[in-house]
């Protein structure tokens, strides 16, 4: 759910009621597009260095597999539920928000 779309995206999609795997698919692939493009212009701007570049790999290997154990509990809940979880998580992270904005907390 992170990065500056995911606020947008995800009740956007949600709104369109798609299957969970439709959902799912559909979320994964404008991430990626998002994605790619960003990664390519930080190397090239100079933003991210080789090094950072390469730890911010390996950092995908926890997230890696939370995505296999993600697609493990989706394959094994059913449409509310993951409808349930998804707006809770999105409630969860719009209370964060704004806990940092009214407590001045930084980015």
């Amino acid at each position: 759910m992170s990065s500056l779309a995911g606020p947008i995206l995800i009740p956007y999609l949600m709104s369109l009621r798609l299957p969970k795997d439709q959902f799912v698919a559909t979320i994964s692939l404008c991430y990626l597009s998002i994605t790619i493009p960003t990664t390519v212009f930080m190397l090239y701007w100079g933003i991210v260095d080789g090094a950072l570049f390469i730890q911010s790999g390996i950092g995908v290997v926890p997230a890696l597999a939370g995505m296999w154990f993600g697609n493990w509990v989706r394959d094994r809940i059913d449409e509310r539920m993951f409808r349930l979880f998804v707006l809770i998580m999105i409630s969860a992270s719009a209370i964060g928000l704004l806990a940092k904005a009214l407590l001045g907390a930084g980015p």
